[in-house]
């Protein structure tokens, strides 16, 4: 039988005694489940019925109640140990929509990293795992090793190792242990890793960011190089090592960049 839309909360007890009829046409169910889902009613309400269709033989169902609780973001932070149990079980498409579940609910699915993990070493589901993890924030802390091994895969897509060296500032922000794998980025052919290398380690202290930047102000990228001579040029004098290199770049073909260096050894006031 066809179920009529509505707007109003108060057909949501109706839709879940259908959905939770196990003798009733899996349609019925689905549409129930499915209307049940667009009139909204208190996340409260709802989430244990999706919950209970995560078990379910039917996979439509189930991507069903994955989507919802998607939907739900942080609401359905209750339904994580549930999606945790279920991923090993599911197919595909519903594995990858749980890792991305997991990174709509944020930083409330903390107790789903080690799946995550688990997830970066799948290729079509790599990308929104990288994505979740960096939803997660600091509580993903744990992957962060997992993350370096992407990003210095160069097996790898640059897309992907650039989302990995994101999302490891993300659940491991301005953390010492990350340094060297910035660092090991400053050397990589593309400019765009190079460059996210660069704005990173500027966040740490001198004693870190100064020894980087004087490997940028090397850069065959010539804004990577001016960026670098900027940023030593705000640190001020606590970047005197840097002074040699510096002077190096008085003579560098871009006219940016000899700019950038004249302005900051001017800053660290020490003679050009």
């Amino acid at each position: 039988m066809p179920i009529k839309k509505t707007n109003s909360a108060e057909s949501a007890p109706v839709l879940i005694r259908l959905v939770r009829d196990k003798g009733r046409d899996q349609k019925v169910r689905y549409m129930a489940a499915h209307t049940l889902q667009e009139i909204r009613p208190p996340a409260e309400e709802i989430v244990p019925v999706y919950k209970e269709l995560l078990q379910e033989k039917d996979e439509t169902l189930r991507v069903l109640a994955i989507t919802t609780l998607m939907n739900l973001k942080e609401k359905a932070a209750d339904a994580v140990p549930a999606l945790i149990n279920l991923y090993p079980r599911e197919a595909s498409k519903g594995r990858l929509q749980i890792v991305y579940c997991m990174g709509y609910i944020g930083p409330q699915a903390e107790s789903a990293v080690p799946l995550l993990i688990e997830a970066l070493k799948d290729q079509e589901e790599s990308a929104a795992a990288i994505w979740a993890l960096s939803e997660i924030g600091p509580g993903a802390r744990q992957s962060a090793p997992a993350l370096a091994q992407v990003i210095q895969d160069k097996r790898r897509t640059e897309k992907i190792r650039f989302a990995a060296a994101v999302a490891l500032n993300e659940v491991y922000p301005h953390d010492k242990e990350a340094v060297p794998v910035f660092v090991s980025l400053l050397k990589e052919k593309d400019v765009e890793l190079r460059t996210l290398a660069l704005e990173t380690l500027m966040n740490f202290g001198t004693e870190v960011s100064v020894p980087a930047l004087q490997v940028a102000l090397e850069d065959p990228e010539f804004t990577i190089r001016r960026d670098a001579a900027n940023a030593l040029g705000k640190i001020g004098s606590a970047a005197s090592e840097a002074v040699p290199s510096l002077k190096k770049l008085l003579n560098d073909p871009e006219s940016s960049v000899r700019h950038s260096a004249t302005l900051a050894l001017k800053t660290i006031a020490l003679p050009l």
